[in-house]
């Protein structure tokens, strides 16, 4: 059996597995693909219940990820052929496991994007660069870029996007292949217009991918109008928030006419902000997460340790990884070339469920920043 037979058969059990662990009773257990060459034996230990019958096509394993793009509305059309009437929460629980599967087991890599609900693509690896200035700045920038990376996250507060632009100049990779944050300050609520000339003056860009307000400062309500603006003038592909609690953005999107495509928050094992994270996926607010190797500090846990040995990977890898398994984007700092390139060795391996469970254990409400929930 080649390997995508093997991914094939992997994403029916996958598939299955996802419906059975929902806390619900599905219409279905049992998947089969009409159109594939592939042997259903594997799964004929279970009783067979009513089928559903997806007629995809074989297509090469480079063409997943445009496959991907039509999924959701394929299943829906399948699912009216159906003898099954499906319910919606059922479509839906498959449709998120194929997707999960796809990205883990064919498609993920240090180029995969992540759909943003404007349609934009976020980049799932990126660097971070708080605390990077000048020639380590612009220096950390050239390494990331060559090393594949294709997502820079800056801040007009770090005082480095003069270097993050000069590094994206320097680079030779084409402007359109990379994706760029920057962020508005708090000081910069008064005119966040002139707030974001500054930062693509200084950038050398005309535009950015994404730009976030960087604290939940009193005018943030207001300011988000701004940047609803800045959108429509095309001055920014994206637009969303960083350290924003459930009720910031609750508050924010009673009045919002575009919901964020970020929120941008400290997260890791050790700060495993669990309900904000369901919170914003029910939103379809995507998660990013900056400081997720706790700038160091907790990379000597015992149990962390463990994890990583099991798996042969560092206890840096083993925290990145359990991120994007949770459909995390991830955003590490670093001004060592061997780590920025240590941090993209994570796609050749999947964490364990009853490890991802032991990670989830590890919350201990561990900051290495300020705390946004002391901020009304």
């Amino acid at each position: 059996m080649d390997r995508l037979d093997c991914c094939k058969e992997v994403l029916l059990l996958w598939a299955a597995s996802e419906l059975r662990s929902a806390e619900r009773e599905p219409k279905f257990k049992y998947l089969t693909w009409t159109g594939w060459d592939l042997n259903p034996e594997p799964l004929a230990r279970e009783e067979k219940k009513p089928m559903i019958s997806l007629l995809l096509t074989s297509f090469p394993l480079e063409n997943v990820r445009k496959r991907v793009e039509g999924e959701t509305q394929f299943l829906l059309l399948q699912s009216k052929r159906s003898s099954v009437d499906l319910p919606a929460r059922d479509l839906e629980i498959l449709v998120e496991s194929l997707n999960k599967l796809f990205r883990m087991l064919v498609t993920m890599d240090i180029k995969t994007a992540i759909k943003l609900n404007n349609g934009s693509k976020i980049p799932i690896l990126g660097l971070g660069t708080w605390e990077l200035t000048g020639k380590n700045a612009e220096q950390s920038v050239l390494w990331a870029l060559e090393a594949g990376y294709r997502h820079i996250d800056t801040a007009s507060i770090y005082g480095n996007e003069k270097e993050v632009g000069s590094a994206i100049k320097k680079s030779k990779v084409p402007r359109k292949e990379i994706f760029v944050t920057t962020k508005l300050w708090n000081s910069d609520h008064k005119n966040p217009e002139k707030a974001l000339e500054s930062s693509l003056q200084k950038l050398g860009l005309d535009y950015v991918d994404l730009y976030l307000i960087h604290w939940p400062a009193k005018q943030r309500n207001e300011t988000w109008k701004k940047l609803e603006q800045f959108l429509k003038d095309g001055k920014c592909k994206s637009i969303g928030v960083s350290n924003f609690t459930i009720k910031h953005l609750t508050e924010l999107m009673k009045t919002a006419k575009i919901v964020p495509a970020v929120n941008q928050v400290e997260f890791s094992p050790f700060l495993y902000q669990k309900e904000l994270l369901e919170f914003c996926k029910s939103k379809g607010i995507s998660l990013e997460a900056y400081s997720p190797l706790t700038r160091g500090r907790k990379l000597g846990d015992l149990e962390l340790a463990a994890v990583a040995t099991k798996n042969k990977k560092s206890p840096a890898q083993i925290i990145l990884r359990w991120a994007l398994q949770k459909d995390i984007v991830v955003i590490p700092k670093s001004k060592s070339k061997e780590r920025i390139v240590e941090n993209t060795d994570i796609f050749d391996f999947k964490i364990s469920e009853e490890d991802m469970k032991a990670l989830d254990e590890l919350n201990e409400d561990y900051r290495t920043c300020w705390n946004p929930d002391e901020i009304d």
